[in-house]
């Protein structure tokens, strides 16, 4: 596995759903990340590429889906990952509510009206399948558990709300390189 995964698991930052990309820039990760800004750190370590802070689970996904500045979709989903491939997940049976949500945006470029988004939560590919299940593992944090790797199966069920219980796209940063699976840097 990719020497990333373990630095943000044991980095041991601690969980703060408000606390995304921007925030951590000024505060440090320290005072705090959520998945978003984890994913972040991740796809940095991996391959140099910073992401705007203002790209979250929403922007993610409508890049994946149409405008294709940092990311591509995983035409396969989960069956095709690569390492550092993300995963979005959300509500279920909202899918139509995603086609039709429009975005909210502050004067800072952050959505205003993220909680009527489904899409909740993201997690990163780690290249690797858990030996037992086949289960692909992940990168994830969430305010139920602390950062760790985890099958995929295991991230869905445990989400005592919902609030994961859908993927709704996997994607794939356009400028990334390959990575060996199980490469280290």
């Amino acid at each position: 596995m990719h020497v990333i995964f373990d630095r943000l698991v044991t980095a041991n930052y601690p969980h703060n759903w408000e606390s995304g990309p921007q925030q951590m820039r000024l505060r440090g990760p320290e005072a705090g990340i959520n998945c978003v800004a984890q994913s972040h750190l991740a796809l940095e370590g991996l391959f140099g590429i910073k992401l705007p802070a203002t790209l979250h689970c929403n922007e993610m996904h409508m890049d994946i889906a149409g405008r294709g500045d940092f990311f591509r979709p995983v035409q396969d989903g989960l069956q095709a990952m690569q390492v550092g491939d993300v995963i979005l997940t959300g509500v279920d049976g909202h899918h139509s509510i995603l086609d039709r949500f429009s975005p909210v945006y502050d004067n800072d470029g952050f959505l205003r009206n993220w909680r009527k988004s489904p899409l909740r939560h993201v997690n990163v590919f780690t290249g690797e399948y858990d030996p037992t299940t086949g289960q692909p593992l992940v990168l994830d944090t969430s305010p139920e558990t602390a950062a760790g790797i985890r099958p995929f199966d295991e991230v869905m069920a445990s989400d005592s709300q919902g609030l994961h219980a859908k993927v709704f796209t996997v994607g794939r940063l356009i400028l990334a390189p390959t990575i060996q699976q199980g490469a280290a840097a």
